[in-house]
């Protein structure tokens, strides 16, 4: 069985991706997934999963992974963080966050900008022989520079739900560029 752990994925972005990544799952393999939630997300398709809903804390997670270690074969972090035991089973890390990385073009107070440093140092200690799974080039390349990760070690997996079919017009200009994002300074 895998765990999937979607612990701290509760809002905005990683929400998306977790329900569109979930419903990519045939329903025949649904039986050797058990996902890890987060108390405070309000997901879909979570009934047609094994799953247990925790406290978005890593004692919490700690407890869960020394508790249920033995059943499972893989390990599946969805939330760039990786397992709270040390382990040899296969682990891969989503990662998807650029701002526990880096926080130089935010417009984050000290505060905020200093929790994503703890995070950031704690993903640090964490680290160990696990793969990676990113979805650009430029967060392959952040990854390994900011955690030294070998580029060998990190996949690159876009994915994405389209929202909408753009259909082609009869004149386009070849200088057309497309940017979906939010109003956030550092994803701009």
């Amino acid at each position: 069985m895998i765990l999937l752990d979607s612990t701290y994925v509760h809002t905005g972005g990683g929400k998306v991706l977790l329900n569109y990544f979930l419903g990519k799952i045939p329903i025949t393999k649904q039986k050797d997934i058990y996902l890890l939630l987060d108390s405070r997300i309000n997901l879909k398709n979570k009934s047609t999963f094994k799953h247990k809903v925790i406290n978005p804390s890593e004692l919490e997670r700690r407890i869960f992974y020394k508790k249920n270690n033995h059943k499972f074969s893989k390990y599946f972090c969805f939330s760039n963080v990786p397992p709270p035991i040390k382990t040899n089973k296969e682990t891969f890390i989503f990662f998807q966050n650029e701002l526990i990385l880096s926080t130089r073009n935010s417009e984050f107070g000290y505060i905020k900008k200093l929790n994503f440093w703890i995070k950031k140092s704690y993903i640090k200690l964490l680290n160990r022989n696990y793969l990676w799974i990113v979805q650009t080039k430029h967060m392959m390349g952040k990854l390994s520079r900011e955690f030294n990760i070998e580029k060998k070690d990190i996949f690159i997996y876009p994915f994405f739900q389209a929202e909408h079919e753009f259909k082609k017009k009869q004149k386009t200009s070849l200088n057309i560029f497309i940017y979906p994002t939010s109003l956030d300074k550092h994803k701009n």
